[in-house]
């Protein structure tokens, strides 16, 4: 039955802080909460970790040489350099920008086609990606050395700016690393809340807060709080191991609460509509691997029917995908991000009021 009790708002408050709180100190003591939190550690650290495995002892460097100059023969020569060139301009742009998310290239050099003929000291131009913009005046003395030292004069290396990538289908590099936040909250989301109400069903505790003064709404708010605390501390971590890839912080913050919202209020859905820890355990991995998929196939351009792609910008995750990814860009269409950001938040509410509707039901 629907409890009318008339609450101020400080008493609505506490009352959602209480169960929010509740939650997340039973999330700390669940065994199964725990090494979820540790496998999603373990996801966030394993780029990290396998950058740094399989670093080279060289410098991989991107060069634009229109001039076909003899300090470029030096360098792909040179034990120090391993020399990629590109055909245009354009090209290398975006190769450097690219770079951001790969492992083993820092930086570009620009060779001016009249070098050759400088008899004076001859000019470099250097470009690092944005995530290595903290590094170019070092990348910029160290080339300045080793390549005057390689051609036997002095060479300047002028730093020229840092290059913000470019439209998102121009490389699957930037997909594949902005995905793993989708993933994260996903996983998050789908996972600790279902557990939770399966351990509040276990010890009868749904039952005690169906009959205390708490409405179904306040104790859905409640819930997913401490289920935005799991999903804020996650999101930390992810973000701080790569602060420096990111351009718009302002989204990776609507990311975080938009995704956050979606994936709570799925794992609430499952948590109410199942009894069986097995039931919820299936269904929350096959809907994982369902929005999961939908990131994919929106990533590599799969043909699908009209009406499939059509569909598929408006799946949540795909939404979210869409939003992180613009993150990481140097221009944003606003307009595209605010439909993603809208899509996800109303079907978030439409999942949201099913969950207080079962509980209502439950309560009777």
């Amino acid at each position: 039955m629907m409890k009318t009790k008339h609450q101020n708002l400080t008493e609505r408050l506490n009352i959602i802080w209480t169960i929010a709180a509740k939650d997340i100190l039973d999330g700390l003591k669940n065994k199964v909460i725990l090494s979820l939190a540790l496998g999603v550690l373990f996801m966030l650290l394993m780029p990290s970790v396998m950058t740094w495995m399989l670093e080279p002892p060289f410098s991989t460097v991107l060069v634009y040489d229109p001039g076909s100059s003899h300090l470029v023969d030096l360098m792909e020569e040179s034990d120090d350099f391993r020399v990629q060139e590109l055909p245009s301009f354009e090209v290398f742009e975006a190769a450097v920008a690219d770079q951001g998310f790969s492992i083993g290239v820092e930086y570009g050099l620009l060779v001016p086609a009249d070098v050759n003929e400088q008899n004076e000291d001859a000019v470099v131009e250097l470009y690092v990606p944005w995530s290595m913009r903290f590094k170019a005046a070092q990348f910029s003395q160290q080339v300045q050395e080793q390549l005057s030292a390689l051609s036997g004069k002095t060479v300047r290396v002028e730093y020229k700016g840092n290059l913000v990538f470019p439209p998102p289908q121009s490389s699957a590099l930037l997909g594949l690393n902005t995905q793993l936040p989708v993933l994260i909250i996903l996983l998050v989301g789908l996972s600790m809340m279902p557990q939770l109400f399966f351990e509040e069903k276990q010890t009868k505790t749904m039952d005690a807060l169906l009959v205390s003064p708490a409405t179904e709404g306040q104790m859905v708010a409640g819930k997913a709080l401490a289920g935005m605390f799991y999903i804020l501390v996650a999101s930390l971590v992810a973000f701080g191991l790569n602060w420096n890839k990111v351009v718009h912080w302002e989204l990776v913050l609507l990311f975080v609460v938009c995704g956050g919202l979606f994936g709570i209020s799925v794992g609430l859905v499952l948590g109410t509509l199942f009894e069986r820890y097995q039931e919820i355990f299936g269904w929350s991995m096959l809907i994982l691997l369902l929005l999961i998929a939908a990131i994919f196939v929106q990533m590599m351009g799969v043909d699908l029917p009209q009406f499939l792609t059509k569909l598929l910008p408006w799946v949540p995750s795909a939404a979210m995908a869409q939003i992180i990814t613009a993150a990481h860009l140097e221009k944003i269409n606003w307009g595209t991000v605010m439909i993603n950001a809208g899509s996800v938040l109303a079907i978030s509410a439409v999942l949201y009021l099913l969950v207080i509707w079962r509980l209502r039901r439950s309560d009777r």
